[in-house]
Order: structure tokens, then C-alpha cells, then sequence
């Protein structure tokens, strides 16, 4: 079964929220898939670079066995994202599309 996570569900399962158990259980389903859109990532990141939380951040990646071949980068780009947002004080929509440009180069 393929579940797709948003950032909210993400969040809820990193911080233990109410609605974590059922994330849990997607990430723990030998037969299911996780997958998210790097931009709901981009914001769960942002949430906890901001909180300086960022290490949590890999261990979703790591838990939702992202099938992304360029999970190194995507981890970078995360990063990256996250920072700009921080230190530059501009939108997530800005701060993706600098990224993206940036990567393009």
C-alpha cells in the first residue's frame, strides 16, 4: 500500500502528537510505501531548523525509506532550504526556487 505523508502528519509523528500512532503504523507496514513531496518535507525540515531540531529530520528520512536515488542531495537541498528560510526571513515558495536554481547551475 502506498501512503503519502504530508508535513502536518510528519510533524505530529516526530513531535508524538495525536495522530502519530497511525503514522507509525504507515512506516512500520512491511508492505506499504511512504513517500512525500519534497516541498512538505522542505517544510517539516523548516519547522525544526527553526527550532533547532534539524536532526530529527533525518531520522524521517531515514524512517520513511525514501526510494529518492539522490537522497544525499535531497538532504543537502533540505538543509539549504531550511537555512535560507531561517537566515533570510523569505517564503518557503522563494527559498525553493532559489534552491532549485541553484542545483540547476
Amino acid at each position: 500500500m502506498l501512503f503519502v505523508l504530508d508535513a502536518s502528519a510528519m510533524i505530529a509523528y516526530l513531535r508524538d502528537e495525536p495522530g502519530a500512532g497511525r503514522v507509525s503504523e504507515a512506516l512500520l507496514d512491511p508492505d506499504g510505501q511512504c513517500i512525500a513531496h519534497v516541498l512538505n518535507l522542505c517544510e517539516v525540515f523548516y519547522d525544526f531548523q527553526r527550532g533547532n531540531s534539524g536532526k530529527l529530520v533525518g531520522k524521517l528520512v531515514r524512517e520513511t525509506r525514501l526510494r529518492e536515488t539522490r537522497q544525499p542531495e535531497l538532504r543537502d537541498f533540505l538543509e539549504s532550504l531550511g537555512l535560507l528560510v531561517i537566515l533570510r526571513r523569505i517564503c518557503l515558495g522563494a527559498a525553493a526556487v532559489s534552491c532549485l536554481a541553484s542545483l540547476a547551475t
